[in-house]
C-alpha cells in the first residue's frame, strides 16, 4: 500500500471523523467526462494536522460486504491515533471494478496510469483545504 503524506498548515475545516467525499479525476471516461471518484475521509482530532494519502491494492478498497476494509479502516485510525487526517482513495468501484488481482498484468481494465490521475486529484482535493501543502513520498 503507498502512503502519500502531506504537511498542511492554515486548515479551516472542521470535518468528522468519517466522512465520504467525491471529487473528479483527472482521468476521462469513454465519454470524455471526468471520472468520479469517492474518498472516505477521516479527521485526526487537530484541525491543523498533516494528511496521509491512502491507497488500496490490487483487492481493492472494500471488503465483501461492501464495507471499507478492516485493513484501510485500521490504517486511518493508527494514523488518526499519531495525529493525522486520513483520506482513503477508491479508484476502482467508480470505473465498476471491485479488485484486479484476478486480472493479467497488462490485461488489467485500470491501469496504472489511471490510478496516478487518481492520485493527483485526490491531492488537488487536499490542497483545496488547506492554503500550504507540503509532500513526501515513499
Amino acid at each position: 500500500m503507498a502512503i502519500l503524506l502531506a504537511g498542511l498548515a492554515g486548515l479551516t475545516l472542521d470535518a468528522p471523523a468519517q466522512q465520504v467525499v467525491s471529487f473528479a479525476s483527472h482521468d476521462h471516461s469513454a465519454a470524455g467526462d471526468p471520472v468520479a471518484l469517492t474518498g472516505h475521509w477521516f479527521a485526526s482530532g487537530s484541525a491543523a494536522a498533516p494528511a496521509a494519502l491512502l491507497l488500496h491494492g490490487c483487492g481493492g478498497p472494500y471488503d465483501a460486504k461492501g464495507r471499507l476494509s478492516r485493513r484501510l479502516r485500521d490504517y486511518a485510525a493508527l494514523l488518526n491515533a499519531q495525529g493525522y487526517h486520513a483520506l482513503v482513495l477508491d479508484s476502482f468501484s467508480p470505473r465498476g471494478e471491485s479488485e484486479l488481482c484476478t486480472q493479467r498484468s497488462g490485461t488489467r481494465r485500470v491501469t496504472q496510469v489511471q490510478r496516478r490521475l487518481d492520485v493527483l486529484a485526490a491531492l488537488q482535493w487536499l490542497a483545496q483545504l488547506w492554503q500550504e501543502l507540503q509532500l513526501w513520498a515513499w
